[in-house]
């Protein structure tokens, strides 16, 4: 007889199954999280988070580097939790982590226009836009500045961060 070493967890009427609080903790699995379902020939099905920080710098490294250049602000992108990417004089000024107000907008897809001490960084002001892949918020792309964050350089980061979104599609 075959002992199951994992959860066990039954299917419910519509199809759904339970990932446990346990592995969705231990692989850091949040409520807006892409997952991805597989499977292969023996027929178990594979479910894995979907990362796609690889594929938003590679993308983005065209669009951070050309708006750098044409707007001479730091421009930077991000997935839901940390900067993956930046661009300009101020890239070393960004944490690894996304200040709480940011991500909380991020995840509301909600741009942010404020400054550095809305998110605890004195002196900077953030601009942001939410990147999304099939309908599904997964990251932004920012301009951040010394001074306030001019209307004109605003309305070119909003259309940037939608053509950056539908070459996100692709993967």
């Amino acid at each position: 007889m075959k002992r199951y070493a994992g959860i066990v967890r039954r299917l419910d009427n519509l199809g759904r199954v339970v990932i446990p609080r346990e592995y969705r903790k231990m692989h850091r699995i949040n409520e807006s999280d892409l997952l991805e379902i597989t499977s292969n020939d023996s027929g178990e099905i594979i479910v894995k988070k979907l990362n796609l920080s690889d594929e938003l710098m590679t993308v983005g490294s065209t669009y951070i580097t050309q708006l750098c250049a044409s707007t001479g602000l730091t421009v930077a992108i991000s997935d839901t939790e940390k900067f993956l990417l930046a661009d300009g004089e101020l890239k070393g000024t960004l944490s690894y982590r996304l200040p709480n107000q940011i991500a909380a907008a991020i995840a509301a897809r909600k741009s942010f226009n404020g400054t550095g001490p809305e998110v605890g960084l004195e002196g900077v002001s953030y601009i942001c836009f939410e990147t999304l892949h099939q309908d599904d918020v997964f990251g932004a792309i920012f301009y951040v500045s010394d001074d306030p964050i001019s209307p004109e350089d605003a309305k070119v980061l909003k259309p940037v961060s939608k053509i950056f979104s539908s070459q996100m599609q692709k993967y």
